[in-house]
């Protein structure tokens, strides 16, 4: 599957958010069907001469905001139940963040805070 993404070096942005933004935005508008199998994050970073490690952290984050799913020993697919956005998530020019709290560990994905803000710098997570 091809999927067009466009990635500038040149922006402040880190690499993964620009990456997730964009597949986010392709599974949420349709471009990318629910229930499509993802490319792997080998096959990824290669086509998009990233490290394979910035793809399996967007692929990571996919998940846990509900837009991808991983099934064991098959790979990464778009969401087919895609999360409801609250309505703050809408207004143009804003980005849900996601950030784990310091109490969290990576596997406690239930202790993971959310707000809205339009850009990393500002997010006070």
């Amino acid at each position: 599957m091809q999927i067009p993404l466009l990635l500038d070096r040149s922006r402040s942005e880190p690499l993964t958010t620009q990456l997730v933004d964009q597949l986010r935005e392709a599974i949420r508008r349709g471009r990318i069907p629910s229930g499509t199998r993802l490319p792997s994050s080998r096959a990824l970073a290669d086509e998009l001469a990233i490290a394979r490690n910035t793809a399996m952290r967007a692929y990571e984050t996919l998940v846990i905001e509900g837009y991808a799913e991983t099934r064991p020993a098959s790979g990464i697919f778009a969401a087919t139940a895609l999360p409801v956005l609250p309505a703050a998530a809408s207004v143009p020019g804003r980005r849900l963040c996601t950030s784990t709290s310091a109490a969290a560990t990576s596997s406690t994905i239930s202790r993971n805070r959310m707000c809205f803000t339009t850009s990393a710098a500002m997010c006070r997570c």
